[in-house]
């Protein structure tokens, strides 16, 4: 197989955090690469029994959250975490003696196995207090060398290492040496202060060679252009996490500030899901809930559940309110910051009859439900139908609420949360129903508009195609030539992400008036066939995702669930929230898919997925699996994007017999033929057979998308059930 060229990130973070930012003393850091495993590397079973060992600083540490086990080899061996997942939440040491408040220089020396594919090496030293010293590395070699200095404002209670994402890997990090030395003072010329990230030039300088092919640093970021990304935040869990972690308002700001120097130019702040995140006068708010003690009947407490508690605590006791500071907060960044209405919630909604989310308007008017006339079949059939003037003045209501309240860039109706709007039948007459709510909107954005001095933008997020769209009853080519909204974000659901959006077809209609195309990528998972697992959004994935929406004409690119509860990128690893597992931090992604001109740089894995939204009367299928019999074709087709000079591209399918690996079925894309170059184990757990992969000709680089035919020419039938194009992008030449 092709080796890579593209090296992964090189970078080393330190900061301190308490929950969120905090003003101590910051450490400062010394990073190398060990080039050579012969060189300059302990020897024997140093770590056998997890022994940080050093001449004055020889302390037990007992290893929790993982299984370890000794592997000896001819390097002197290393200890190997056994449990994929304990390891990505990084197992716990803890000192068997007290470690002093000090000074002190940390060594340790890593080990992975599978280059290239784990791009982050996270240690975090806990202290008693709670305040944790934070390293990142991202590592381009097998064998690793991080040394810098430490300073301990407390007792240090215990150190976590963590890698990778277990969706991804199937080995952790080793740890084959670590030692935790007292020193009397840290270097002045230590290379890497608090929170500034080691340039190219500081990692050249230690280790002594030009092999670093890519670090992140400021200078080298602007010779990027920049597109945008958007990021529709649901704030709820930053309001359930409010109470449990204590914020005050200035973490609420530097909850926004966590974004500087990332590519995010736009945060949709999502104000509601069935309740409101706000006290208003017509939507229910987690803050109502929280006094609630009788629900349809039912006897209720919410006075410790999450949202609920979390209101209370910011309304009541900080009496402040988040999403006005946020608003602010954002602004003073340049971030133009929107309100998100989610238009049609249906959580919980399939068989609960009490919920934190529901509000009294679910329960006093079940009439406006869109499913009367048979029982309910899921969470869709109680979803409101806007067929009622009630729903309809009820969501207008609440905007002018919102718009009352905060002084904001613009609003976003999310009609993906959810499409079904109207009783079944009443699609096509909700269209101009429909268009006549637009047209109200419009006019009580012009109120407000009048009153704050400035325009308000109107963003809505749909289905992925137009005429799908109508189907649903959303008319958008009306919004757009009457000039109702300034920003389309057409999306998948929730299944999977749509990867073939048709964004040129998009292009067309909103560059001629002047609207933004931001596309989605909702959520943060995908699958190439229906059933199939899904699978994180990694960097990869996502990479692909961006620059073929890029090269089809979109604006920005727009990130659904992947919204943070934490203020600090650092605190949570390299996820983006629980759902959301992927091998690269938030702060690279966010680092590198809103610029069109980077990603052409990237390494990019285009996967064939399926689209998982139709209306009623068609049926939501995916292209795989797919069988096929001898002298059988099968056409397929993956966009892939443009693709610069030096870039290499692979295609790559399973197939489900030993058959057709000895026999290679024929393969054309774009009608060129295609060379069949071995075989690859697919990563993530999209299937567990192996890939037939074969060379993508350059002739067809410069096509958006790859039309693929296949033919069978074994006896036996053979089915295909993932398929993919891997974009090898070409080197990085730092100036």
């Amino acid at each position: 197989m092709k080796k890579s060229k593209f090296a992964a990130i090189l970078l080393a973070v330190l900061m301190l955090t308490q929950t969120f930012w905090v003003n101590v003393d910051a450490a400062s850091a010394v990073l190398s690469i060990i080039p050579s495993i012969d060189e300059d590397l302990p020897k024997g079973n140093l770590l056998k029994f997890s022994r940080f060992n050093a001449a004055n600083c020889l302390v037990y540490w007992e290893c929790s959250g993982a299984t370890l086990s000794y592997d000896d080899d001819e390097n002197g061996g290393y200890i190997r975490v056994s449990n994929i997942s304990a390891s990505h939440n990084g197992p716990v040491y803890t000192p068997g003696e007290t470690i002093e408040a000090g000074k002190y220089l940390f060594t340790g020396y890593f080990r992975t196995q599978r280059v290239g594919q784990i791009t982050e090496l996270r240690l975090i030293f806990g202290q008693k207090t709670g305040e944790a010293l934070t390293a990142y590395v991202y590592p381009t070699n097998d064998w690793l060398k991080v040394e810098y200095y430490i300073d301990l404002t407390d007792e240090l209670t215990s150190i976590k290492v963590c890698g990778g994402a277990p969706a991804i890997m199937r080995q952790d990090y080793c740890f084959d040496h670590f030692s935790l030395v007292p020193v009397d003072e840290i270097p002045e010329n230590a290379p890497s202060t608090f929170g500034t990230p080691v340039t190219p030039d500081d990692v050249k300088a230690v280790i002594g060679s030009d092999s670093v092919a890519w670090a992140w640093d400021p200078k080298t970021e602007a010779q990027y252009e920049v597109n945008g990304i958007a990021i529709n935040n649901d704030f709820s869990g930053f309001i359930g996490m409010a109470s449990r972690n204590g914020i005050t308002e200035p973490e609420i700001v530097q909850y926004a500030r966590q974004y500087e120097g990332t590519h995010l130019t736009d945060m949709f702040t999502s104000v509601n899901d069935v309740c409101s995140m706000f006290p208003n006068n017509v939507v229910t708010s987690y803050l109502d809930k929280y006094y609630w003690t009788e629900e349809n009947g039912e006897p209720v407490d919410y006075s410790e559940q999450s949202q609920a508690k979390g209101s209370y605590y910011l309304y009541k006791t900080l009496a402040v309110d988040p999403i006005g500071v946020l608003n602010e907060a954002f602004s003073d960044m340049g971030v133009n910051h929107w309100l998100s209405f989610r238009m049609n919630d249906v959580h919980d909604m399939a068989t609960e009859t009490t919920s934190i989310i529901f509000s009294e308007f679910y329960h006093k008017h079940p009439e406006v439900r869109r499913v009367q006339h048979h029982s309910y079949v899921g969470n869709f059939d109680k979803a409101m139908n806007y067929t009622h003037e009630s729903v309809r003045e009820y969501m207008l209501g609440f905007i002018n609420e919102a718009l009352n309240r905060y002084d904001c860039y613009g609003i976003e109706l999310d009609f993906q949360r959810e499409l079904w709007l109207w009783h079944i039948g009443g699609e096509y007459n909700g269209v101009e129903i429909l268009n006549d709510f637009m047209r109200k909107v419009d006019e009580l954005m012009s109120v407000y508009e009048e009153k704050y001095g400035h325009e308000i933008k109107l963003a809505v997020t749909v289905a992925y195609d137009i005429e799908t769209n109508f189907d649903f009853g959303l008319d958008i080519i009306t919004w757009v030539t009457e000039g109702l909204i300034d920003w389309i974000s057409p999306s998948c659901r929730f299944s999977t992400t749509d990867t073939d959006i048709p964004v040129k077809m998009w292009d067309s209609l909103c560059e001629a008036y002047d609207v933004v195309l931001a596309p989605r990528i909702d959520p943060s998972r995908l699958s190439s066939r229906y059933g199939a697992a899904n699978v994180g959004m990694d960097i990869e994935t996502l990479s692909a995702t961006a620059a073929n929406y890029f090269s089809q004409g979109a604006d920005k690119i727009s990130l659904f669930n992947y919204y943070r509860d934490s203020n600090n990128f650092f605190t949570s690893g390299e996820k983006f929230n629980s759902k959301t597992p992927g091998e690269a931090t938030s702060w690279s992604v966010l680092c590198t898919i809103g610029s069109y001109e980077k990603l052409m740089y990237m390494n990019r894995r285009c996967i064939l997925s399926w689209k998982d939204m139709s209306p009623l009367w068609e049926s939501t299928v995916s292209y795989l699996p797919k069988t096929l019999h001898k002298g059988g074709f099968a056409t397929f087709r993956i966009p892939v994007g443009d693709v610069i000079d030096g870039s290499d591209l692979t295609l790559k399918f399973s197939v489900s017999t030993n058959e057709a690996i000895k026999n290679p079925p024929v393969v054309y894309i774009n009608s060129t033929p295609c060379e069949y170059i071995g075989l690859d184990l697919c990563r993530g757990a999209f299937t567990d057979r192996r890939l037939m992969c074969y060379d993508v000709p350059e002739s067809v680089y410069g096509d958006t998308y790859m039309v693929i035919e296949i033919m069978n020419q074994t006896h036996d039938p053979f089915e295909i059930d993932h398929m993919e194009v891997y974009v090898e992008g070409p080197e990085i030449v730092l100036e």
